[in-house]
């Protein structure tokens, strides 16, 4: 376990037009865990990972958010180190953020764009040795074929393991993944899921991946951080989230959570759903 954790929450609070979306959130991450952030539509889990990315500001009476043991917002202050920061994040989104008309290869290459200077980056003057690196990438991710095609004419779970592959080229040492199989059909879930396992498993990534599906969750996650109408009402392993703490916790939505995720096995996950010593449950009362 590294000095600092991966994620750091104080009294996360986010607002929008008065309303609360995340109402006093505090949470610790450990370098190297796999986490799901589990919720139904409203929860406040995307929001949560675009404040954990910096992609939106908290509000002023907000704490403090670390990442990778440094300070990436106070209150509703961005760091001056936010763009240093970011450059060990890659963020996965659920709409792929592709460049539809440039190249896979192209597109991959973008997660060099906080590495290299900007001009670089946007006349696409990148050296050997970096394009080798999302050839290898693609490879990784069995895209090799589709490399030079326009992003564009893949499907979508070709597309978002291209983002993946993007994370790969960034060198990304925490990985936050909005939704990223919400739209994909069975087959293509799973090969997603199965490869932000390997990036875990293989490559320490911290990954926190977020989720609406609990079969999900359990499948690939060893501890699930479960909210609702932007708190947290569960913190703990995976496998401890059963249906019946389910329908206690959320009632009527629910049903939302429990639906079956078509094509995904029935293995048994004992393995990998060794708890992290800091995780604890949340308390009975907090449903």
């Amino acid at each position: 376990m590294t000095a600092h954790p991966a994620v750091l929450l104080e009294n996360t609070r986010k607002s929008f037009s008065g309303k609360a979306a995340i109402k006093g959130v505090s949470l610790r991450i450990e370098a190297g865990e796999r986490v799901a952030l589990l919720g139904a539509s409203g929860s406040g889990k995307s929001t949560l990972i675009r404040l954990m990315s910096g992609l939106e500001r908290q509000d002023a009476d907000a704490g403090r958010i670390e990442v990778l043991g440094r300070t990436l917002q106070s209150g509703s202050d961005l760091s001056r180190m936010a763009r240093e920061i970011r450059r060990d994040v890659g963020v996965i989104f659920q709409q792929f953020n592709l460049v539809g008309r440039l190249p896979v290869h192209t597109n991959v290459l973008m997660g060099l764009a906080g590495q290299v200077p900007l001009w670089r980056s946007l006349t696409g003057r990148f050296s050997v040795e970096e394009r080798a690196l999302a050839l290898d990438a693609l490879t990784r991710l069995g895209l090799l074929p589709q490399s030079f095609q326009r992003a564009s004419t893949l499907s979508g779970g070709q597309q978002q393991r291209a983002a993946i592959a993007r994370t790969l080229v960034q060198r990304a040492k925490l990985v936050l993944a909005d939704e990223p199989v919400a739209s994909l059909d069975p087959e293509s879930t799973k090969r997603v899921m199965d490869h932000l396992l390997e990036l875990n498993e293989q490559q320490g990534i911290t990954v926190v991946v977020s989720l609406h599906q609990v079969e999900l969750a359990r499948r690939y996650c060893q501890r699930i951080i479960a909210l609702r109408h932007g708190e947290v009402i569960f913190d703990g392993p995976s496998h401890l989230l059963n249906p019946a703490l389910i329908e206690r916790l959320y009632g009527q939505g629910a049903r939302e959570l429990l639906a079956p995720v078509a094509g995904l096995d029935a293995v048994s996950l004992d393995a990998r759903q060794t708890p992290h010593p800091s995780i604890t449950q949340m308390p009975a009362s907090a449903a």
